[in-house]
């Protein structure tokens, strides 16, 4: 994760490529990287993979579509922890579900938002027998409408949204809270990566990485759609630069 520059992916995709393996996994962000390396250099990856499956990190709709295009497979939203207590997995019925053998997973219900329930994860892992964990409270939050059935049968609640850590949310000027401001990156063009910084109530910085294609007008959309999300009361800063803001473990923190 952290030495993916120009100079030394190179030796990461070719690496990848002479590997005789079934599947990749682990943190989309650091994947992207190298697929939108392939796609911009045109380099030829002769070695798909089954599937790629995201983990640790939210899975953004465009690292999404670099992936598959730059890897010619299909990618796969997966939820779990290293404590091995709850998993979340997206299935080919375009879905993601609780994974009913790997774990009892509880939805604790913390909020209501546009129509669906936000709940924070309570799990009991079925696996680990050397440290079981009972009703864990794995810290994360995920939103659901008890009214989605899935078409292909699956049971359980289908979860819409993995939104990340209980701990972590905005304050805005009039008191309320917001715990994710990830589906606003979807709107924002001729980005690669959003990030949003709190280090005071009422104000927020939005980190961004451009695309070369990038210019104030795209800028000025951003804004906008933040504003309409968060209204006017809000200060907003915005930081472009040229790779995102990692956790001391590598991992994207949206």
């Amino acid at each position: 994760m952290f030495h993916l520059s120009d100079a030394n992916i190179p030796a990461y995709v070719e690496d990848l490529n002479r590997r005789p393996v079934a599947y990749f996994q682990g943190y989309p962000s650091a994947l992207n990287t190298l697929a939108e390396w392939i796609l911009r250099t045109g380099y030829e990856f002769t070695n798909p993979v089954k599937a790629f499956f995201s983990t640790s990190e939210i899975l953004l709709p465009h690292w999404r579509d670099n992936i598959e295009k730059a890897f010619s497979t299909k990618a796969w939203d997966q939820y779990g922890q290293g404590e091995a207590a709850g998993s979340i997995t997206e299935y080919d019925c375009g879905h993601r579900h609780v994974d009913m053998d790997y774990g009892i997973t509880e939805l604790h219900t913390v909020g209501v938002d546009e129509g669906t329930i936000r709940s924070e994860l309570v799990c009991t892992g079925l696996h680990d027998f050397a440290w079981p964990l009972l009703r864990y409270k794995v810290g994360d939050l995920v939103r659901y409408d008890p009214a989605d059935t899935c078409e292909a049968g699956r049971a359980g609640p289908i979860i819409r949204e993995i939104e990340g850590r209980t701990a972590q949310y905005f304050t805005l000027p009039d008191g309320r809270r917001i715990t994710s401001l990830m589906g606003l990156s979807i709107h924002c063009r001729n980005t690669r990566s959003i990030q949003v910084v709190q280090e005071r109530p009422g104000a927020i910085r939005i980190h961004a990485v451009p695309t070369q294609d990038f210019d104030p007008s795209d800028q000025a959309h951003m804004l906008s759609v933040f504003r309409e999300r968060l209204g006017d009361d809000v200060e907003i800063e915005v930081a472009l630069d040229d790779a995102p803001i990692l956790s001391d473990s590598g991992k994207f923190l949206a």
